[in-house]
């Protein structure tokens, strides 16, 4: 597999491309599990139940384009949408992961010597499915 740098992330959010000013980007996949060892096992085993997930993304607040009177009013606390991530960009043959998603927490920093930023949390509602443009 070739190397690749987050320069080309494509991400959407609710029909609105908002990779233009974002810093970082993460998602997090997980499964529910479940103790299943009994009194007589040596080693503890597991069941596996629902599957779950959640992204983080930071975004620079700018005051064009997508920036900062936008994302703010895209991604309020509460909103729900569609996410589309291309973590090599967008372009045809590209791997596209798209769950529905509601905007969990939204994080203002402020420092004195910095640009501001947005980070905000995301927790995935229903199936995540991954295949191309």
């Amino acid at each position: 597999m070739a190397e690749f740098t987050g320069k080309n992330l494509y991400i959407s959010f609710a029909g609105t491309q908002v990779n233009c000013f974002y810093r970082t980007m993460s998602l997090s996949k997980e499964i529910g599990l479940v103790d299943s060892t009994t009194a007589c096992d040596d080693s503890r085993t597991y069941l596996t139940t629902l599957k779950d997930g959640t992204a983080t993304l930071t975004f620079l607040a700018q005051t064009d384009d997508v920036g900062a009177t936008d994302i703010p009013q895209l991604m309020s606390v509460g909103d729900e949408g569609s996410l589309i991530i291309g973590p090599e960009g967008s372009t045809a043959g590209e791997r596209k992961i798209t769950v529905n998603a509601i905007v969990q927490s939204f994080d203002e920093d402020y420092t004195y010597d910095d640009i501001v930023t947005y980070t905000i949390g995301v927790q995935f509602s229903g199936d995540v499915t991954e295949n191309t443009f």
